[in-house]
């Protein structure tokens, strides 16, 4: 992971932090991230106009900060989390009992095709 730090010199004392988790914003070519060009004006836009995107960026108060101890871990602040799609097991079994009866299908097909062409399988 990387992070990069922004520092300001002329900084409001009030001034809170703008926290932008674009660790799903990369190019995973040749096993290598690297963040392409729309990714750094995603992060330059959001950090320029201090957006708030869900699951990606969080502007965190002063109060906020210390509410959390001034821990400035990022999961803190920007919650990336998704919830996974729930499976339901009896219709995916149904599913699975549908397709081998299709497949069982498909063979008895086949081969009465065969064996009429009187071609040999087996």
């Amino acid at each position: 992971p990387t992070c990069i730090l922004i520092l300001k010199k002329n900084r409001k004392k009030d001034e809170g932090i703008l926290f932008i988790d674009a660790s799903k914003e990369f190019d995973n070519t040749y096993q290598l991230n690297k963040l392409r060009k729309e990714d750094i004006e995603k992060i330059i836009d959001t950090y320029k106009y201090k957006k708030e995107i869900n699951r990606y960026s969080h502007y965190a108060d002063i109060k906020e900060i210390k509410e959390n101890d001034f821990n400035l871990n990022i999961k803190r602040y920007v919650n990336t989390y998704e919830e996974k799609e729930k499976i339901d097991i009896q219709e995916t079994i149904k599913e699975i009992k549908q397709i081998k009866k299709n497949i069982h299908e498909l063979n008895l097909k086949e081969e009465k095709l065969l064996n009429k062409l009187n071609i040999d399988f087996k």
